[in-house]
């Protein structure tokens, strides 16, 4: 097969052995010829040609193959329309079960599969190789009737892979969508990571400055501890020393005062001086004896002579004289306990307008308060009066001074100081009230507790002159919602100290005087410490009178000390009623600020 000279693509047409005989020309489909309808067949790698065309021309030439005798001749004719530069060839090999259609654009290629001058056995060799190649997997996978050429199947597969296609473009096309988001999440992720790294660089920076400042601040604490720690140590060593004179100093002055008091008991004159520095006092002088301003004397005068016992019959006071009329009194120890108070709170409120007109207020929270402690509970309500606020903090203050006062001096029946060592006399006393007389437990009694007037002060009424002015203090300062420091001031707690330490002692010395002076009865100071218990009439009365009682109404605090007295045939009467503070106090308050 050879090119023409133009080089323009010629068309291969199929002719049948029963045409040739009857000498008709098969016609080009499309050009208008007739003859045996046949499709057109273009040349495998032409111009214009697709895969379908090339998939139809394969189908052709098996069905042609299959319907020609096998023979070896070789065919030319032009085209029906007389154009001398496209002519159709059509070769037919006698050796092989298949018929090749070549062109001269299907087999373009170094060698060309059929030449006019070559050698036609090696030319239909090659041809039916490579047409075997070709064709193999047509022919494997199409099992089609001769002469049937299934054209609306390949149409529809044509179809199917163009919709396969689209899917996958639109596949495609969302998969590059999500790659976009993808990449637009990264990006914002990469600025969070940048700003994560900033914040954290920051961080760093700021750690890096506290520690510093941790070091500096430790090695500064460190110095301080070890210069404290050498105070201490040269603390130590001068108190040791000093220790170690005075022990020193006490051995050598051992001798000495072991010397003086030999001397003392064989000298006369040193005997009397030392009665008459003691004295003997008379009933008469001590009763007119006055401490002014509730302050304690510096010398305890009210001492019984020696030589003389006390008696179970005849009383060396009268219950008057417990009662009010004497310096050392029930009725003067309430009033001492009132004035101490009412001055502290002015002294307090003074303290506190001084540091609201400086702006020195530091108001803080108050802890809880139980609705039990109802005075408490009342002075935590908003809308308070100043009037209202200083009657429920006297109230207050009486309720803490009052019930510890009884507990030390006035619960014991004999001691006039109750503790852990000397409570063994009640319990000794309780014994003998059992088994001996009236007048034996009375006589017992005066005897035990004159005891109590020779010996000096015990220690622990200081501590309890210092435990009840904190008390008062920290009950202030709780009223008027500021820390304790600001009312700790000398102005305050050293004068509020010196009147709670004179009334700890006159306590002391009343409960000596009643124990001790009264045979014929038995007195005792009365307090029912018991809150919220309803109020009694018979065993009361209101502080404030005026504030009228109501049915229900409960005590809520202490405000004064009773005196009861006890027979030898054990009825028991008020000379005295103790003063309570009930619920009218609360609704006096409450209504005030109502109309405030």
């Amino acid at each position: 097969m050879s090119r023409t000279a133009d080089s323009t693509p010629r068309e291969m047409r199929i002719l049948y052995p029963q045409d040739e005989a009857k000498g008709v020309k098969r016609g080009v489909r499309g050009t208008g010829t007739r003859g045996y309808p046949h499709r057109r067949v273009e040349a495998l790698g032409s111009p214009g040609g697709s895969e379908l065309n090339g998939s139809q021309d394969m189908l052709r030439r098996r069905d042609l193959h299959r319907r020609q005798p096998k023979r070896d001749s070789y065919q030319s004719s032009q085209t029906p329309r007389g154009d001398s530069s496209k002519q159709t060839h059509t070769l037919v090999d006698d050796t092989d079960d298949n018929t090749y259609i070549s062109s001269p654009h299907a087999m373009s290629g170094t060698k060309r599969m059929m030449s006019p001058t070559g050698s036609n056995a090696e030319n239909r060799t090659l041809t039916s190789k490579f047409m075997n190649i070709l064709l193999g997997p047509i022919n494997s996978t199409t099992k089609s009737p001769p002469g049937s050429l299934k054209v609306h199947e390949l149409v529809v597969e044509l179809s199917q892979t163009r919709s396969t296609v689209n899917r996958f473009r639109a596949e495609l096309q969302t998969a590059l969508d999500q790659q976009k988001n993808l990449q637009s999440q990264l990006e914002i992720a990469q600025r969070g990571e940048d700003e994560s790294r900033a914040q954290l660089q920051r961080t760093l920076v700021e750690l890096a400055a506290a520690h510093d400042e941790l070091v500096d601040y430790k090695r500064e604490a460190e110095e301080e501890l070890r210069s404290l720690r050498g105070g201490m140590d040269s603390s130590a060593k001068e108190l040791h020393a000093a220790r170690t004179e005075v022990e020193k100093l006490r051995k050598q002055a051992k001798p000495r005062g072991d010397a003086a008091l030999r001397a003392k008991h064989s000298n006369s004159d040193i005997q009397a001086a030392e009665k008459e520095k003691k004295g003997i006092f008379t009933r008469e002088r001590r009763e007119v004896r006055l401490v002014p301003k509730y302050r304690r004397p510096t010398t305890r005068s009210f001492n019984e002579p020696k030589g003389l016992l006390p008696r179970d019959s005849v009383d060396h006071v009268t219950e008057a004289h417990i009662q009010s009329s004497g310096h050392l009194s029930v009725e003067r120890l309430n009033h001492a306990i009132s004035t101490v108070i009412r001055q502290a709170q002015e002294h307090a409120a003074g303290i506190a307008a001084a540091q609201k007109l400086n702006g020195g207020v530091r108001f803080k929270a108050r802890p809880p308060v139980s609705q039990r402690a109802a005075l408490a509970f009342a002075m935590t309500h908003a809308g308070l009066t100043d009037n209202g606020q200083a009657l429920l903090l006297d109230a207050a203050l009486h309720s803490v001074v009052l019930p510890q006062l009884h507990d030390t001096f006035f619960r014991g029946e004999v001691v006039p100081f109750l503790t852990d060592q000397t409570k063994v006399l009640d319990e000794v006393f309780e014994r003998i009230a059992v088994k001996g007389s009236w007048a034996t437990c009375q006589r017992w009694r005066s005897l035990a507790v004159s005891g109590f007037a020779d010996l000096p002060d015990p220690p622990e009424l200081d501590a309890m002159a210092q435990s009840l002015t904190r008390d008062i203090i920290s009950r202030i300062a709780w009223a008027y919602g500021q820390p304790r420091s600001v009312f700790e001031v000398d102005s305050l707690s050293s004068t509020l100290l010196r009147d709670v330490d004179a009334i700890v002692r006159d306590a002391y010395e009343l409960s000596i005087v009643m124990k001790r002076d009264v045979s014929s009865v038995r007195l005792s100071i009365y307090l029912d410490d018991r809150l919220n218990r309803p109020f009694d009439i018979r065993k009361e009365e209101n502080a404030w009178p005026q504030m009228r009682a109501r049915a229900g109404d409960t005590v809520v605090g202490n405000y004064s000390f009773g005196l009861q007295r006890r027979m030898e045939d054990g009825s028991a009467s008020f000379l005295t009623l103790p003063h309570v503070v009930t619920t009218a106090l609360l609704r006096e308050v409450e209504r005030n600020a109502r109309a405030a």
